[in-house]
């Protein structure tokens, strides 16, 4: 790799870590605040198969994700012509964004989306330098803007019918068989925490696929991809460990009281979005999905049960940070492209 590529893995090897301080514990949440597992040992387990299971799934699984990233939201013909210099200025400039309002929101103890965040830094960046003409809008709209809002609605809905259906089967609310549930909590542990690990390690992987192209790097992107997915694993999992309770106290205990049963549900909904959004190229906010689908589960249980004055906060977050990381990225790149550049932007 050659430097310009090297410092871009750098920068983005500390937005992963990031990713995994912000929201990597959202997979454990529920499953802690219904006691179910000690934090401790739920933090443990979460860390292994977030690496574990993106690494094992790397040869079978379609990375379309990272494709959304890398090659579906700035037009690649408009680097045609550039600077191998203007190029590594751009992602450099995007990734600077990400983690400086990343350490905004940090400092403040304000809800995020790290998701948002790197999407609106590199959108912000990339309208900068190359015109409003080089972002695939449609994509964008699509896959980005629309998913802000449509995201935590069908979370919300799914959560809201899963628990409606399992009263219905059971009758009663089935809390005279939480040892059922404590024990589907603990599977739901591996599978959501890899689920959750999959499509972020694909956030990663896609700004590098992204970084290989505007710095003219003449890499093999697949033989590199590997060592690259076990190295977001490697640097996600040891941001979860780092920040995990802090986003335990306010997931699982803020929102909702949780039983058992709740948790199940609350993980099942989480489940079925990030899956399919991984499916289908579609980059998500992990914490965001969880968040609402504790919503609707709590929403379907009694609506005075849901804590929504923290809900909101949550929700103007989830709707302000993908402009407000745009803005940042842009006024990054032509505070940088000003002094780098020459002002030839």
């Amino acid at each position: 790799m050659n430097a310009q590529v090297v410092t871009i893995l750098i920068f983005t090897l500390a937005y992963t870590f990031y990713m995994g301080f912000n929201d990597g514990a959202n997979a454990v949440a529920t499953t802690v605040a219904t006691r179910a597992m000690k934090p401790s040992k739920a933090v443990a387990i979460a860390a292994v198969s977030k690496f574990v299971i993106p690494v094992a799934l790397f040869f079978i699984v379609d990375f379309s994700v990272a494709s959304t990233i890398g090659n579906d939201m700035v037009n690649s013909e408009f680097f045609i012509g550039m600077s191998a210099k203007k190029g590594f200025v751009f992602m450099l400039s995007g990734m600077i964004a990400v983690l400086i309002w990343a350490a905004v929101v940090s400092f403040f103890r304000l809800p995020n989306s790290s998701s948002h965040t790197l999407l609106g830094g590199i959108v912000g960046a990339g309208i900068a330098a190359f015109g409003f003409g080089a972002i695939f809008w449609e994509n964008v709209a699509l896959r980005i803007i629309l998913m802000v809002i449509l995201a935590p609605i069908m979370s919300m809905i799914v959560g809201f019918v899963l628990m409606k259906l399992i009263k219905k089967m059971s009758g009663v609310m089935p809390y005279t068989v939480n040892g059922v549930f404590v024990l589907m909590q603990k599977i739901n542990v591996i599978i959501l925490a890899g689920s959750i690990a999959l499509n972020n390690v694909q956030k990663s992987l896609g700004v590098m696929f992204l970084a290989f192209t505007v710095c003219f790097a003449s890499i093999d992107a697949q033989s590199v991809s590997l060592w690259l997915v076990i190295g977001f694993c490697g640097t996600l999992t040891l941001g979860m460990l780092f920040g995990g309770y802090r986003i335990i106290n306010t997931v699982g205990n803020k929102i909702f009281k949780l039983r058992p049963v709740h948790s199940v549900m609350a993980q099942l909904s989480t489940g079925i979005i990030v899956f399919s959004s991984s499916a289908l190229g579609i980059p998500v906010s992990t914490g965001q999905v969880m968040a609402s689908s504790i919503m609707g589960v709590g929403a379907s249980e009694r609506l005075s049960g849901v804590q929504w004055y923290n809900a909101r906060r949550i929700f103007i977050s989830w709707f302000t940070t993908f402009p407000a990381a745009c803005l940042l990225g842009a006024a990054v790149y032509l505070l940088i492209a000003k002094v780098f550049l020459g002002g030839n932007l």
